[in-house]
């Protein structure tokens, strides 16, 4: 699994309706970005939101495309159950294979769940005592097993391997949800030493959590997300409204906390819009509301 804390490489989606757009742009306190990158939030099994984008966008135009996780388990009745999770990993693929190293994969909480169910399986389906944890964490339910099977099928743990905690662009660490302060290594000389150890944390605690362990707080949910274990939640946890504070030294992007409009605290931004935006880094962090965006 990779441990998500190299910088990223400078490598490099067609159209909707232009009524059914409108852009805003917002200024990153003037940071010049080296890389043009699309940012796509939480898609929650809205395949179609996804195809939005794509369509939308050239992706020729980026050097980098990034999915900030929460692939499964849609927000809508629509969006939720087998058929659903089954079409979004399948447009992952395409996508993955249409753009290769460009892609970048990040975990979100609700994803985890899932490779752990794959995890079992891949030791005969003996134990997916922990995906049932998780799934009663999360407050989801009665489909998710039907749901796991039919992301199984789609994703093999060689795919899951892919996925990161984070990534840093530029003067950015884009995550799902966000570091906190007391999950940062304050021993570390520089933010490249400290991403470094954070990645290597996250790789031994899923380690711990796929052998059936418990693993740290870089992976749980605080106590306003419904953890027991840890006052803060971890990079997949997160809450931006009750726990996210900009005093790293570096900006963040997450997902994970739905918002109806752009959000700001200090340099970090989330971007979030419930399946109805997506965002982009250039001189600007640009942000297209695409209207309707359930399918």
């Amino acid at each position: 699994m990779h441990a998500g804390a190299d910088e990223l490489s400078r490598e490099g989606p067609s159209p909707m309706p232009a009524a059914a757009l409108f852009k805003s742009s917002i200024p990153l306190n003037s940071i010049m970005l080296r890389l043009r990158t699309l940012l796509i939030p939480d898609i929650h099994q809205n395949y179609g939101f996804l195809e939005s984008i794509l369509e939308r966008e050239p992706l020729d135009s980026f050097e980098r495309i990034v999915l900030l996780g929460d692939y499964f388990d849609g927000r809508e009745p629509t969006h939720r159950g087998p058929d659903a999770a089954r079409k979004t990993a399948r447009l992952i693929n395409q996508l993955e294979v249409k753009v290769g190293s460009r892609l970048t994969l990040l975990w979100g909480n609700h994803d985890v769940p899932y490779y752990l169910y794959q995890c079992a399986n891949g030791r005969g389906g003996a134990d997916h005592s922990e995906f049932r944890r998780l799934r009663r964490q999360m407050g989801l339910a009665p489909e998710s097993q039907a749901t796991a099977e039919a992301i199984c099928e789609e994703w093999p743990l060689s795919f899951w391997g892919k996925l990161r905690p984070f990534v840093r662009i530029n003067r950015f660490v884009v995550s799902h949800a966000g570091i906190h302060l007391s999950l940062y290594p304050s021993k570390a000389r520089s933010v490249a030493q400290a991403l470094e150890i954070l990645g290597k944390q996250w790789s031994e605690d899923f380690i711990k959590l796929r052998s059936g362990g418990i693993p740290g707080p870089l992976m749980d949910a605080g106590t306003v997300r419904g953890g027991e274990r840890f006052e803060v939640g971890g990079v997949t946890w997160l809450d931006w409204e009750q726990e996210f504070e900009d005093d790293l030294p570096f900006g963040q992007i997450v997902g994970h906390s739905w918002c109806v409009s752009q959000r700001e605290i200090g340099r970090s931004h989330c971007i979030d819009f419930g399946q109805c935006a997506y965002a982009m880094i250039d001189t600007n962090l640009v942000v297209r509301h695409i209207l309707g965006g359930s399918s």
